[in-house]
């Protein structure tokens, strides 16, 4: 197998077809081993990219959640302003009732 290392993909399958017997097998056998080596590249570089795409969507999850509890706490906050403005319109309301139940 040693002896095909240095040709070609293309020539390595021309003499394939042309020549018979044990070199053929041998042919053969570098051609695959050829082929499972770029498919085993090809495997490499589609994790090392799928691993990468999962690093950028950890991040974007990690920053989503830290909007949403910045999100969160305005709203906490306007939540709180809202019902203290009840509560006072509620006293304002009961004040006027009251002074209106009075007669003043």
């Amino acid at each position: 197998m040693p002896q095909f290392t240095n040709l070609s993909d293309d020539d390595l399958d021309k003499r394939i077809v042309n020549e018979a017997g044990p070199l053929q097998l041998a042919m053969i056998a570098e051609s695959k081993r050829r082929l499972s080596v770029k498919q085993s590249g090809q495997q490499m570089s589609i994790l090392s990219d799928v691993q990468s795409q999962i690093s950028e969507v950890r991040k974007d999850i990690s920053k989503v959640d830290q909007r949403l509890e910045r999100t969160h706490n305005v709203h906490r906050w306007i939540l709180l302003v809202a019902i203290l403005t009840g509560v006072f319109a509620l006293v304002a309301a009961g004040d006027v009732i009251l002074k209106w139940i009075r007669g003043q």
